[in-house]
């Protein structure tokens, strides 16, 4: 099994996508063998970027018994020019096409109207859609969904929102807020926040409001509040924390940061010297 993108952002980062699939392909191929052409290509000349797709892929499919072809990524069907190329790359590789679509923040008929004008799309360019995907779907629309998008014609499908996978690991709000990690394990900035809480409130108010994977800001002064969700972090009957952001630039009493140091938790604590505002804003 291989995986192939025909366009991606050639000489920038490397497609974080691409690198994802390729963990689990069973092909022995490179990302770099794995790519078709950058972006750039396919303004300066869609048709000798199109030959140069089928060529590297024709190059990639005699190593496989099967190529998952990733499209490129769009966000507006009202221009749907990228769409397009989508469609001609699938007919020059002779791939069915299987249309994800986002259903976050859309109503069933408006998740309808999104397919309908993808699907207008490829039957426009003879791209033959094999099955339509809405991703992200409100649990409580569902059902809904799935009957907008059957009189559309092709088999549809319907995800629901799942939290953990668009969630921040508490690496990235580390970067948000400039931080440093100043205890915990640092394995455990991968670990994904599910949510924010800022601790303004005394601390018995804060442990009502913990949940599972939340991250809690709170200034470093705090000591009352930081004591409360460690402890409740180690204790049974309570919700395991993501990480604490102890914001303003104050620093642990440095009684409480023995005690903290002994407790021996790995949860992560990030400081940060921005205020309660602009740290709670760049994590939001």
């Amino acid at each position: 099994m291989g995986v192939f993108r025909p366009i991606t952002r050639l000489g920038e980062d490397r497609d974080y996508i691409l690198e994802l699939l390729l963990a689990s392909a069973t092909a022995a191929l490179s990302y770099d063998e794995c790519v078709g052409v950058s972006y750039q290509q396919v303004h300066e000349d869609p048709d000798v970027a199109i030959a140069e797709i089928v060529d590297r892929f024709h190059r990639v499919a005699e190593q496989c018994d099967a190529v998952l072809i990733v499209g490129s990524d769009y966000t507006d069907v009202a221009t749907p020019s990228e769409l397009s190329m989508n469609a001609r790359i699938a007919v020059n590789l002779g791939a069915p096409v299987v249309l994800a679509v986002k259903a976050a923040d859309r109503t069933p008929t408006e998740v309808a109207h999104v397919v309908e004008v993808c699907l207008a799309e490829l039957n426009h360019q003879h791209a033959h859609a094999a099955a339509v995907v809405a991703n992200r779907c409100d649990p409580a629309q569902l059902d809904a969904v799935a009957q907008a998008l059957k009189p559309l014609g092709p088999p549809a499908y319907v995800l629901p929102e799942e939290p953990l996978l668009v969630a921040p690991s508490v690496a990235e709000l580390q970067v948000a807020v400039d931080g440093t990690m100043i205890a915990g394990d640092p394995e455990l900035l991968s670990r994904e926040a599910m949510g924010v809480m800022v601790a303004g409130m005394t601390a018995e108010h804060c442990l009502e409001r913990l949940t599972e994977g939340v991250a809690v800001v709170t200034p470093g002064d705090r000591s009352d509040v930081v004591l409360a969700v460690v402890s409740a972090h180690a204790a049974e009957g309570f919700p395991s924390l993501s990480c604490i952001i102890l914001n303003g630039g104050l620093d642990l009493h440095p009684a409480i940061a023995s005690l903290v140091e002994g407790l021996g938790l790995r949860l992560p604590i990030v400081a940060t010297k921005y205020g309660t505002f602009e740290t709670a804003s760049r994590v939001a």
